[in-house]
């Protein structure tokens, strides 16, 4: 049994590399920040659209960019649980914290 686990973790850390290949991106603010986010839930891009600087004086972008991080967070996380399932050949793996 331990040998099969072994081998999922193994193609698991060998997925690292395609991981950090997925990409998602999330927006709030109706496009006012837009943020890109690997599968490996690291920030990887914010972009800013034309009307940050005001949002910027109203004090909202700050919570703007926390609405489009977590965004990207709970989308990133959910299609590395689906690549995860794939690897380990649809084995339902429990919610595991920080991963997914």
């Amino acid at each position: 049994m331990f040998g099969h686990w072994g081998k999922i973790l193994q193609q698991l850390q060998q997925s690292e590399d395609e991981f950090r290949k997925i990409v998602v991106s999330a927006e709030s603010g109706g496009g006012a920040i837009q943020l890109f986010m690997n599968g490996l839930q690291e920030l990887v891009e914010i972009r800013f659209g034309p009307v940050a600087p005001f949002l910027l004086v109203q004090e909202r972008l700050g919570g703007l960019i926390g609405e489009a991080f977590n965004e990207a967070l709970r989308h990133s996380r959910r299609l590395l649980k689906e690549e995860v399932s794939r690897l380990t050949g649809g084995i339902n793996l429990p919610e595991i914290p920080g991963l997914f």
